[in-house]
């Protein structure tokens, strides 16, 4: 596992006096067949050697991501809730220190939640082992039976971050056991629901005296605290009965037996002020939480801003301080930006500390602030709060009169980085918050709302990381220079660059450099003399390398390129794991060799260039953010190097030598993009194969589902939400306002790209510019988001014609429509990625529906839509498209060009 990546999964172990099973416990993770991890160790005030074994696993394993945390003993809850904070990974997986895990327990279960994005805990059989023996079989999930009989699963379950968020975490008032059942309980009442995975992935270790069978004598007391958590599951009768449980134990049961709303509101406001008047401001603004959700009625909000100022710092609630509260509002405004109360706690902080602002750059000498309210900025730029508009604020830095180094200090608290006018040096900023500030300047737009808004963040990426340059060459202290790219590493997003319009090239260099030299700084050796062996009388040494081969789009782009001759090629697979099943196992039967590489990037480089390869071909997106395979792509493995088109622009690294690109995606302007010479392919960028694709049964949807007429002319358009600019999106309603009686339906949350997705702003775009071109709201349908390539074809069979996406154009998406014979109108442009649905179609012959300005794509749309003998006429061209040999629809073909190209490389 990568130390500079954003894990996709994190295991998280808290430990109390558990040194004795910490290293078998770490090593069951280091055997994971699942790379994409990372692990938080947090030590809960151990008495033994705990943190000392803690510390020699680190020690012993550079090349892993580990964390260690240490904290004052506080119990299991808030042992796991302190690691989670600790990660920014989207999937969770709990592990205690005494126990173990199957070596494809993270694949199985991340596999689940990757394929089912309506599954939130992905859970398994389990085995006992130590004092007691056998296995255990988990029930199939039922949510009531989970509530009134028994934990269907163990603690060691995989689940979404946004459950955790959503929930609030384990409560710290199941401090006598079962707060894995309470938080199970919690995950369901909010929707997020469990799916069990019929294997033993899970080794749990009973011993003569623990604290889980210390726990079974505390059983009474803490299910009753579970019905008070949760009085609305459970009857009356027994919630008053919980109550009476737990004052006998001296256990608050708070305002659980609270049943009329009006009532509920009332002692949760009263529970709130007491919480907030005794400084447990946490546990106050939960409550505040639950009162929003019942009512956002003006006489409530009224109340909860009044017990609101007793949170602000400074108010006479006293200690602990504001921050915890704060970063728990961060993070539910990351999850919903319309979240009442959290938008209400961080403008509350922001304010404060904009005052504070004000007043310092007019003292002498100005500062940034104390050391409380740097905190609290260091929890405000943790967020994307900086989106919410507040233009009082903003009137007040209009006239801002004291020193200007503070004012932009002020001016990020309300201002998205890449609409700063100046970014100050790194060496200028005060130590605390030169990473705090740093993420916050790699921060990205989740969806973009204004013209032109992708070659901003590119130009201002590019500043970024020139100001990260800057700072690292002038010989800062080793530690804070690798801080600073790590950070960089771990914190920028180049998937807004995809939707520019210009040259990514100098932004992508210049990530490059930055990747290499954190490399360098970590004793990698990126340079390397790959030995160029003699190629006559023997095969070329071809290698794949990805994440992995099993089920994934990227997988599928890959699959269409093994098929070289097997007389002229000897083919391998490396891959950071291994991902069983008919995709995985379709890959390995097309080739010679099937590699699973080892954790480190030091030992995975060296296993490639062990292999004494003629050709690397690296096969997983290396663009998007620094993922592991970006790190060895970044090394020289072999004589020749060359970047598929799964990533979609330009790697910018200076081993990458090749870019394979389609003929029918490039023109003059565009070549001049890459860093890499062309690898140049006759016709599409690439060929797909779903050979190995599972079957699914195909159960196509009506219109009526969607609540569209059999009359109506509907436009579709089934891309990521992260893939469509603001002009794209203007261009569609603007079809939609010039044809009453049209209907789009769009699909932008599909899991394919993630399972998380900015919906609020994406949404809110989208119906300001509805309302600019007349479009009443129900006129747009968003589909849900479906888990299969074939459940989306299900939806776009009711599509009369595709609107693509542009600048950053469709490719598998359009793939699909084509298949289904829906002609897909496409706008090219001048760079590669701009380009591929105009080069299918192309490839198709049908070369009418591609556009060369947003007027022409507009009227194409608008003409398709009145015409219908028109759009008979394309379904029959493309039928015929597909009937015929191409390098679209034939690997064989695709193969055959492609390994023309590779032979060329070799031995010209």
């Amino acid at each position: 596992m990568s130390a500079t990546a954003t894990p996709r999964v994190a295991v998280v172990m808290p430990c109390y006096n558990q040194g004795k099973y910490l290293r078998e416990a770490v090593q069951s993770v280091f055997e994971q067949t699942f790379a994409d991890w990372e692990l938080v160790i947090v030590d809960d005030g151990s008495t033994d050697d705990s943190t000392a074994v803690a510390k020699s696993l680190i020690a012993e394993n550079p090349g892993c991501r580990i964390t260690l945390v240490s904290q004052a003993n506080a119990g299991p809850s808030a042992a796991r809730n302190r690691a989670i904070a600790a990660t920014r990974a989207g999937y969770i997986l709990p592990l205690d220190a005494d126990d173990r895990i199957a070596p494809n327990a993270v694949a199985r279960m991340a596999g689940l939640l990757d394929g089912d994005p309506k599954v939130a805990i992905a859970y398994s059989d389990w085995d006992h082992f130590g004092a007691v023996q056998g296995v255990r079989r988990a029930l199939e999930y039922d949510f009531r039976h989970l509530c009134e009989k028994e934990n269907l699963f163990t603690c060691t379950s995989m689940f979404r971050r946004v459950a955790w968020e959503k929930t609030g975490g384990f409560k710290a008032n199941m401090n006598l056991g079962l707060e894995d059942w309470e938080f199970w309980i919690s995950c369901g009442e909010l929707g997020f629901y469990g799916k069990r995975i019929p294997e033993v992935l899970f080794h749990y270790r009973l011993k003569e005296k623990s604290r889980n069978t210390t726990a079974q004598e505390h059983y009474r007391v803490m299910f009753a605290q579970i019905v008070a958590n949760h009085p609305r599951l459970y009857p009356t009768g027994t919630v008053q009965a919980a109550e009476k449980i737990l004052s006998l134990h001296r256990a608050p049961a708070g305002a659980a037996v609270v049943q009329d709303p009006n009532a509920r509101i009332d002692a949760l406001l009263e529970a709130a002020r007491k919480l907030a008047d005794s400084g447990q401001k946490r546990e106050a603004l939960n409550c505040l939480k639950d009162v929003i959700a019942l009512s956002k009625s003006p006489d409530v909000v009224k109340r909860v801003e009044a017990i609101m100022e007793l949170l602000k710092p400074g108010s006479p609630a006293g200690a602990p301080g504001p921050v915890k509260p704060l970063e728990d509002a961060a993070r539910c405004f990351e999850t919903d930006p319309s979240d009442a109360s959290a938008v209400a706690v961080l403008s509350l902080a922001r304010e404060k500390v904009f005052e504070a602002l004000e007043k310092s750059a007019n003292a002498s000498p100005p500062s940034a602030g104390s050391t409380a309210e740097l905190e609290t900025m260091k929890s405000l730029l943790t967020s994307s709060f900086f989106t919410h508009d507040a233009p009082v604020l903003r009137q007040r830095l209009g006239v801002w009169r004291g020193d200007r180094t503070i004012r932009w200090f002020a001016e990020i608290l309300v201002t998205s980085p890449w609409r700063l006018d100046q970014l100050p040096r790194l060496e200028q900023l005060p130590e605390p918050l030169r990473l705090p500030i740093l993420r916050y300047l790699l921060k990205m737009p989740h969806c973009l709302t204004a013209p032109a808004e992708a070659d901003d963040c590119g130009a201002h990426f590019n500043r970024v990381a020139d100001a990260v340059s800057a700072y690292t060459s002038k010989n800062p202290p080793p530690n804070d220079a690798r801080e600073v790219l790590e950070c960089f590493l771990a914190s920028h997003n180049c998937i807004p660059l995809y939707v520019a319009e210009g040259n990514t090239r100098p932004w992508m260099q210049a990530r490059a450099r930055l990747i290499e030299r954190f490399l360098e700084m970590s004793g990698c050796a990126v340079d390397y003399s790959a030995p160029r062996l003699q190629t006559t009388g023997r095969k070329i040494k071809v290698a794949f390398i990805s994440q992995h081969f099993g089920h994934q789009t990227e997988t599928y782009v890959t699959a269409g390129s093994l098929h070289l001759d097997r007389q002229r090629f000897e083919i391998s697979l490396f891959a950071l794991s291994s991902n069983p099943g008919p995709v995985e196992t379709y890959c390995r039967s097309k080739v010679d060799h099937f590699h699973v590489l080892p954790n480190s990037v030091r030992e995975q480089v060296a296993a490639i260039r062990a292999a004494q390869l003629d050709l690397a071909i690296i096969s997983t997106n290396v663009t998007a953010v620094t993922n592991p395979m970006a790190l060895i792509a970044a090394h020289r493995l072999a004589p020749k190097q060359v970047i598929s088109y799964c990533s979609p622009m330009t790697t910018g690294f200076r081993h990458a030598d090749y870019f394979m690109a389609g003929s029918h995606a490039l023109t003059p302007a565009g070549r001049g993009h890459f860093s890499e010479k062309i690898l140049e392919i006759q016709g599409p960028p690439g060929c797909m194969d779903y050979s190995g694709e599972p079957s699914a049964r195909s159960a196509p949807l009506s219109r009526a589902r969607f609540g569209l007429a059999p009359d109506e002319v509907v436009f579709l358009n089934a891309a990521s939400s992260y893939k469509i600019s603001h002009e794209c999106l203007d261009a569609w309603c603007r079809i939609l306002g010039e044809l009453p009686g049209s209907r789009l339906v769009l699909m932008p949350y599909n899991p394919n790209w993630t399972s998380q997705f900015p919906r609020v702003a994406f949404e809110r775009n989208l119906r300001h510019l509805a309302e600019k071109h007349g479009v009443a709201w129900d006129r747009i349908v968003i589909a849900p988001g479906q888990p299969t390539r074939q459940a989306v074809k299900d939806i776009e069979v009711i599509a009369d014609v595709y609107l693509d996406t542009f600048p950053f154009a469709g490719s598998l998406a359009v793939f699909d429509l084509l298949e289904l014979g829906i002609p897909s109108v496409a706008k090219s442009g001048t760079s590669f990625r701009s380009n591929f649905s105009a080069a299918l179609l192309r490839e198709f012959g049908v070369t009418d529906l591609i556009c060369e300005t947003t007027e022409s794509y507009v009227a194409k749309a608008l003409e398709l839509a009145r015409n219908a003998s028109a759009r008979a006429g394309h379904k029959s061209a493309l039928q015929r498209g597909f009937e015929v040999r191409n390098r679209a629809t034939s690997p064989e073909l695709f193969g055959e060009e492609l390994g023309r190209r590779l032979l060329e490389l070799c031995t010209g």
